[in-house]
């Protein structure tokens, strides 16, 4: 196989997948099986805010409940919860060729290196977060449009968040938060 393996069929992984797929590469998606169901039924539809409406039909798409047997993909998009990263990890183990190029797409810290000391016969690259390159390069994070955000919709439903509030103080007062977080050495 050559194309892209989606470990992950959820919303993340229907979206990158979705597009990788509509510019022309073969996908092969991975999900739970309401997901699944769901696909098989009604195939895939990719909207954004921009208004792009495309979809997908079901017969058009690759589904597994797990990873095919005897694929070698290009490359795969671990897009599992954070909680499923070990299970999905040893299933990538048990079915794709060794030095196999995975790259993690999950929400929170250390879903990579969690996956990577389960699976490490595969190839994990290093990634970096945008808010970290940030941090080391003294720049103004996000954390003002994101936990900011948070706190001004509460506001305007007349309600708090106290630990978003929190976490942004520190940033409103110094954008770059000079002496909280300094770059690894």
């Amino acid at each position: 196989m050559t194309g892209v393996l989606i470990m992950g069929a959820g919303s993340v992984g229907c979206f990158v997948g979705d597009l990788t797929q509509l510019a022309g590469v073969p996908v092969h998606f991975v999900g739970r099986p309401r997901v699944l169901a769901h696909l098989r039924k009604h195939g895939l539809r990719l909207t954004d805010q921009d208004g792009l409406d495309r979809h997908i039909p079901p017969l058009q798409l690759r589904l597994h409940e797990e990873p095919p047997a005897g694929q070698k993909p290009d490359l795969v998009l671990l897009c599992v919860k954070s909680g499923a990263t070990a299970e999905a990890a040893t299933a990538l183990a048990l079915t794709l060729p060794e030095h196999t190029a995975v790259v993690s797409l999950q929400n929170g810290i250390g879903n990579a290196v969690h996956a990577r000391s389960v699976a490490p016969q595969l190839h994990w690259p290093k990634a970096r977060s945008s808010m970290a390159d940030d941090l080391g390069a003294g720049r103004t994070t996000e954390i003002d449009a994101l936990c900011g955000e948070v706190v001004r919709l509460a506001k305007s439903l007349h309600r708090t968040a106290p630990l978003n509030a929190r976490m942004q103080a520190p940033w409103k007062r110094s954008p770059n938060a000079a002496g909280l977080i300094r770059p690894a050495s």
